[in-house]
């Protein structure tokens, strides 16, 4: 029961202020105050469980998927923080959310169809873009790690190279998306051929739910992942199957390995960026040039006869 003193106040309150009976039902406020005290504490339990839930429930979402990678941040010495747990919680109930909504109103709606369209979408390009930040940029930065960062340590020659899988996969998602930047969202085509910065004008015009599955996983995807695979089998493949021909120990093989053929497989590419380079300048030079001193294909006006 309420207590007497807490609803003499109530009532004192409400006739100091003119309410002094209630407008449907003719009660005296005085008579009913301890339905109003109740109601006052039920929004207050109300408010306090709804903002606890709010707080609660991302932040355990957000643990959930910290616990789920809690081996690469004990690989990089991270700690799991509630703050950006609450924010990763958030992302993922309000996804969804949208999810649930979005299939809750074509079932309304009755557009069965459409929304089996989209689920199909969803999972293809799920499919592509797992393989775009996974796959593509793993052998990437494993291609940058031997070639530019192992070369330049210093543990015993004796010693095959130990490769950081997160670190590279980190490296080589950057690089690709630099790479990506600049073939399609600036004029300079130093960084990859006519054909692929057609292929990447196609997806950012068309758009990647009008293109065809086959297409993008036979000449984008597995372009890319082919051409990767080649440029890591090819010294690895000499190094295994041609050094010990010659005799000597696996310690020499490694660094070799270590110190010539990465580095001379990095030489290489240097080398051909650069001709290609130069190439593609002498070929402007040559074009401006003559386009200068012979007009072809240009409409000259005002020319009189003498």
């Amino acid at each position: 029961m309420a207590n007497p003193v807490h609803q003499d106040c109530l009532g004192t309150w409400l006739n100091l202020h003119g309410y002094n009976k209630c407008e449907v039902c003719g009660r005296s406020y005085s008579e009913n105050a301890h339905e109003h005290a109740l109601m006052l504490g039920l929004a207050a339990l109300s408010l306090f469980l709804f903002s606890t839930t709010f707080m609660a429930l991302p932040i355990s979402v957000g643990r959930v998927f910290f616990d789920s990678v809690s081996f690469i941040m004990l690989r990089f010495g991270l700690k799991h923080d509630d703050f950006c747990g609450f924010w990763i919680g958030c992302y993922f109930m309000r996804a969804v959310y949208v999810s649930v909504c979005f299939i809750a109103d074509h079932i309304q709606k009755g557009r069965i169809n459409l929304l089996l369209k989209s689920v199909l979408i969803w999972i293809r390009n799920g499919l592509i873009f797992s393989i775009w930040i996974s796959v593509i940029p793993g052998l990437l930065g494993l291609l940058i790690d031997l070639m530019i960062i192992i070369p330049y340590r210093v543990p015993p020659l004796n010693e095959s190279p130990v490769c950081f899988l997160i670190l590279d996969w980190l490296i080589g998602l950057v690089m690709l998306h630099i790479w990506t930047f600049m073939t399609m969202f600036t004029p300079i085509n130093w960084f990859a051929t006519d054909a692929w910065r057609g292929k990447l004008e196609r997806i950012r015009i068309t758009g990647i739910n009008r293109l065809p599955l086959m297409w993008l996983l036979r000449d984008v995807i597995g372009s890319i992942v082919s051409t990767l695979l080649t440029t890591l089998s090819i010294p690895y493949m000499l190094v295994t199957l041609m050094f010990p021909l010659f005799g000597l120990s696996r310690s020499i093989n490694s660094a070799v390995e270590r110190l010539m053929i990465w580095p001379a497989l990095l030489a290489l590419i240097a080398v051909w960026f650069t001709t290609k380079l130069t190439r593609d300048l002498v070929i402007y030079l040559h074009q401006l040039v003559f386009n200068e001193r012979c007009l072809v294909g240009e409409r000259v006006d005002n020319l009189t006869e003498e």
